[in-house]
């Protein structure tokens, strides 16, 4: 299904997220953990639904799985936009949408994120962060130096503004406050969600 939900913390915009659902959902009464599901750089909520078989992949498994809006904005709040919270988006307000209006299990132990490039680095870093909402949490190819870049490897003025906008100057506070190698140093172990890192030999990322 797809959902549009306003969003106080996007100034007030509506956005949209895919979710699917576990097949007996509309025949039972049970409770359902759920995945957050995050896209990657240039991609949208629809990505995951478009691009790969993940509903095919799904049917095996008794969760809710949610794919929000991400943008561009790295799943963070803008350095110099600050109605672009997009951190804020998923935690303050998709979080409390989706636990009530669908039967989730509403716990730490209910819920757990993942992502791809872009959404790697969210899904770690929302993790590290807010140790307190999910109990596992999983990377693929992610680009979890995000908030460390000064330059692609290949230099690029239109992304170096983007990161900038995101993140703030290299050397700007909000960077630390969103970089998973210093969040890390902050969780104790025993807080700590499960972490699942995947990426390829040569992926540039790794």
């Amino acid at each position: 299904e797809t959902v549009e939900m306003p969003a106080p913390h996007l100034g007030g915009m509506t956005v949209g997220f895919n979710i699917i659902l576990p097949r007996d959902y509309a025949t039972s009464a049970r409770r359902y953990p759920v995945l957050y599901l995050l896209h990657g750089y240039t991609d949208h909520y629809p990505a995951w639904v478009s691009y790969t078989n993940l509903p095919g992949y799904a049917r095996g498994y008794e969760q809710i799985i949610v794919m929000p809006e991400g943008d561009n904005g790295f799943y963070t709040n803008s350095y110099a936009d600050p109605q672009l919270a997009w951190e804020d988006f998923l935690i303050l307000d998709l979080i409390p949408y989706v636990d009530g209006h669908y039967r989730t299990v509403g716990s730490r132990e209910g819920r757990a994120i993942a992502g791809l490039s872009m959404g790697g680095y969210g899904a770690i870093k929302l993790a590290l962060k807010y140790p307190h909402l999910f109990s596992a949490a999983a990377s693929l190819s992610g680009a979890l130096a995000a908030a460390r870049w000064r330059q692609r490897p290949i230099p690029d003025p239109q992304f170096q503004k983007l990161i900038e906008g995101v993140f703030g100057a290299p050397d700007s506070p909000h960077r630390a406050r969103n970089d998973p190698f210093e969040l890390i140093k902050k969780v104790a172990p025993a807080d700590r969600p499960q972490i699942y890192l995947s990426i390829g030999a040569e992926d540039f990322l790794l």
